[in-house]
């Protein structure tokens, strides 16, 4: 229950932030409009960039917000033909995915990997 309370102030708390970025950028928007001048524009511009990263990422977040979003996952990466290319490619793929999983607070675990000739990974497999 406190897990599911913790994730519901999260949301609310990010939801929050970017109603208040909207109301900042339409209100930059407002004073650019009768300043008239570029320095104001460039300011309003960067806000309204802002608000739309916000409302990009909430849009993400309301898409994966069903029960089974939440669960575990099993990734599977597979270099193909292509050799010593496709194994580095492999590896820049999964170096990526790490990042996404590390940057977004999820714990990961390398289950198995077969390395490449030259470099990288022929197969990679995370939960």
């Amino acid at each position: 229950m406190s897990k599911e309370l913790d994730e519901a102030k999260a949301t609310v708390r990010f939801f929050q932030e970017n109603a208040t970025k909207c109301e900042e950028a339409a209100l930059m928007l407002e004073l650019a409009e009768e300043a008239g001048d570029d320095e104001s524009w460039k300011e309003t511009e960067q806000k309204v960039s802002e608000a739309e990263s916000a409302l990009e990422e909430a849009e993400f977040r309301v898409m994966l917000a069903k029960e089974e979003d939440r669960l575990s996952a099993i990734l599977t990466v597979n270099a193909g033909a292509g050799g010593t290319e496709s194994c580095d490619w492999a590896a820049m793929l999964t170096r990526m995915y790490l990042r996404y999983c590390e940057k977004n607070g999820w714990s990961t675990q390398l289950i198995d990997s077969t390395e490449g000739e030259g470099a990288g990974y022929k197969s990679v497999t995370i939960t």
